[in-house]
């Protein structure tokens, strides 16, 4: 078992499909630690706020590739670190795809298995709007004021 994604690279992998206009929100949540252990594998720990809570972050994408057409993604993430390198990491929980050709695509190319929702990142006037739908509820939603501030990926 290897952690899913690095904690300082993009969700990009090294292939032959081209994306283009890819958007991204990252939202950074706490819950109990606890409920966080029965989803990842003993090989990883938890990180931890300073009041014991696990660290979650939740990423939508909105993109166009051409096998694919346009597309929205939300996966969710466990800060952990890896027992055995010691490395930071994040380890993908569950992810959410809007169509069968993304899901598959996931599935196959890159070994990221998705559920069928609907995620969706958009901007609403001077706001930017992440929301997930399942089976017709809504189960979460997500607000940052547009272009509020820029951050050094340094």
């Amino acid at each position: 078992i290897s952690p899913s994604y690095p904690l300082v690279t993009a969700d990009t992998s090294n292939s032959p499909y081209h994306t283009t206009d890819v958007e991204y929100l990252i939202t950074f949540y706490s819950t109990s630690a606890e409920q966080v252990l029965d989803f990842i594998p003993e090989r990883f720990t938890p990180m931890v706020s300073a009041s014991g809570d696990a660290i979650l972050s939740m990423r939508w994408q909105k993109g166009a590739a051409a096998s694919l057409g346009e597309f929205h993604i939300l996966r969710l993430f466990a800060l952990c670190q890896d027992n055995v390198t010691g490395e930071v990491c994040n380890f993908g929980l569950m992810g959410f795809g809007d169509s069968s050709s993304v899901i598959t695509h996931n599935r196959e190319v890159f070994g990221r298995p998705l559920k069928y929702a609907k995620p969706k990142l958009q901007v609403q006037k001077d706001t930017l709007v992440g929301s997930l739908e399942y089976s017709t509820i809504p189960v979460c939603t997500t607000t940052m004021t547009y272009k509020q501030s820029t951050i050094s990926c340094d």
